[in-house]
């Protein structure tokens, strides 16, 4: 029978608001299941390589897009000479983006018992392949920089969830139509470099996305190509000048094509080198990094990760 280990990170986004919940899956999961508590990354990580040392099959995670990212990046790191062990997504983060490409429906503690009961009667689990992305040492399925970090650092300093994103949404908006200060701060074109392969691009952009997954927070279709050639992952260079932004939007989320269509450049590969001229500031499914480093950060496919349908 697959051993079951739990990450639970009391910080994120539904657990931080509802603290109690983490007992209630301590609960669930006891004599099922063992429980892993993270206080920090030095935490998960020794955690996560010792749940490697003692073969654990069945990880399931607590968590938003970024613990299970980090976690993600942990286990690519320890389980080096075993296979990787499947993942059960317990969602408890703001925009459980993850959780949405496999349709992973009901609350945590109904998951987890889905989860244990399977396992305990021990039925064939059912599992969805996502390909990872690699972004210089981590892993994760969504990348994005420029003007998206800009936007996301303003949302997560209130931390308000969906209805505050969409709040956002609106005063991004309002701002574009008055040519406001808002969008002035946090949506304007920077010159990037990109390589794949032989092909050297320059564009002046608003940002740049990279992934495996196709749909973004809030069911956007912006990398609609990811994966459909296997191994191939999306990117995508917003090009269109900032004061038509918000009249091309909805054409550059259905042109789906590769090469130059209105207002954006799409390429499907398995590697891609972007560099600037100052500090690249980026995300990778919503955690925040700087590379700052004189060589091009590196964007490439990573392993494949099974995730349990429940």
């Amino acid at each position: 029978m697959s051993r079951i280990g739990i990450i639970a990170n009391p910080y994120s986004k539904l657990n931080k608001r509802n603290p109690a919940q983490i007992e209630t899956l301590r609960t669930i999961a006891s004599k099922h299941a063992d429980f892993f508590v993270t206080d920090s990354l030095q935490d998960l990580s020794q955690k996560v390589k010792t749940m490697a040392n003692t073969g654990f099959d069945v990880i399931a995670i607590c968590g938003g897009d970024g613990t299970i990212a980090l976690t993600m990046t942990e286990i690519i790191r320890w389980y080096t000479r075993k296979e990787l062990p499947k993942i059960a997504i317990l969602k408890g983060g703001t925009m459980n983006l993850v959780a949405s490409q496999i349709n992973i429906q009901g609350s945590q503690a109904s998951v987890l018992r889905r989860l244990i009961r399977r396992v305990e009667q021990r039925s064939a689990l059912t599992t969805s392949k996502l390909q990872t992305l690699q972004v210089g040492d981590h892993f994760g399925f969504l990348y994005a920089d420029g003007s998206a970090v800009r936007i996301l650092k303003e949302f997560y300093r209130k931390k308000s969830g969906i209805l505050g994103a969409i709040w956002l949404g609106l005063r991004l908006v309002s701002s574009f139509l008055r040519k406001g200060r808002l969008v002035s701060k946090l949506i304007y074109e920077e010159t990037v470099k990109a390589k794949s392969g032989a092909q050297t691009m320059e564009f002046t952009s608003l940002g740049n996305f990279a992934g495996t997954i196709r749909k973004l927070p809030l069911g956007f279709p912006l990398l609609p190509l990811a994966m459909k050639q296997k191994g191939l992952f999306q990117a995508t260079f917003i090009t269109c000048p900032k004061e038509k932004l918000l009249w091309q939007l909805p054409l550059i989320m259905i042109k789906h094509k590769e090469g130059t269509s209105l207002g954006k450049y799409s390429i499907c590969c398995d590697e891609l080198e972007i560099s600037s001229q100052s500090p690249l500031h980026y995300t990778l499914d919503g955690e925040l990094f700087i590379h700052d480093e004189t060589t091009p950060l590196k964007i490439s496919q990573g392993p494949e990760v099974e995730f349990i349908k429940l």
